[in-house]
């Protein structure tokens, strides 16, 4: 054993001397075969020496990978998020009857996160421009340069209890939860705050499906009786 820890303080004394950079496997099988020429080191010897760097190697390159962020030292909920947004400009001209047209630029940017927590288990959440107003997430420009809000466009969790039952809280999207025959009842920005489920069993060529939910209209601080959509 004196004579590997030798052979290998030689090996830095040589490198140090020469200004090298660490060794790569072909030159330290080089360096061993020179230390077993002038019988520094026996072949066993050399052969120890050269698995135990190759083994130092390996460990020190998974080191590296896990410090600069790969994907074996990220958890599984972070390689299970997704990231998604749009930005839209647009003109609009706005024809009125008895009264001049209108003229206007606009504005919408969303940004959204999906992560998968479990294989049961979703959540997500989405900003966008726009006002409180829930139909709308377009903003005109106007109001001499004056900054844009961003609100809370959607944020819940999705727990699947089964192949044909899906439980939905926090504020939504509304196609899983609300059935819509026509776009003519809801507005597409709109998203209900509350609890939902979705229930689907398609038997044969028949989808029986059922979705409830309990939805929050509005919440007053000084009357018990808040208005709730069923």
């Amino acid at each position: 054993m004196s004579k590997i820890v030798f052979a290998i303080v030689s090996g830095a004394c040589i490198l140090f001397v020469l200004g090298m950079q660490p060794l790569y496997a072909g030159e330290m099988d080089i360096l061993l075969k020179k230390l077993v020429e002038k019988k520094i080191l026996t072949a066993e010897e050399a052969e120890e020496v050269l698995a135990e760097t190759k083994e130092e190697m390996r460990e020190g390159m998974k080191k590296d990978a896990g410090a600069a962020g790969g994907d074996d030292s990220l958890p599984g909920w972070v390689k299970n998020t997704k990231l998604k947004g749009d930005l839209r400009l647009r003109y609009e001209r706005v024809k009125k009857e008895g009264s001049e047209d209108r003229h206007r630029g606009r504005i919408r940017y969303r940004l959204g996160v999906e992560s998968k927590l479990a294989d049961n288990l979703k959540v997500a959440a989405g900003l966008a421009s726009g006002s409180s107003d829930p139909r709308s997430t377009n903003q005109s420009f106007q109001d001499a340069f004056s900054t844009k809000s961003i609100q809370l466009d959607y944020a819940y969790a999705e727990f699947k209890a089964d192949e044909k039952l899906i439980l939905y809280g926090g504020k939504m999207h509304r196609s899983p939860v609300i059935w819509e025959p026509s776009e003519l009842l809801w507005d597409g920005d709109i998203n209900p705050e509350g609890a939902a489920l979705a229930f689907n069993n398609p038997i044969d060529s028949i989808d029986l499906f059922f979705n409830s939910g309990v939805f929050a209209l509005d919440e007053a601080s000084s009357d018990t009786s808040d208005p709730f959509m069923y």
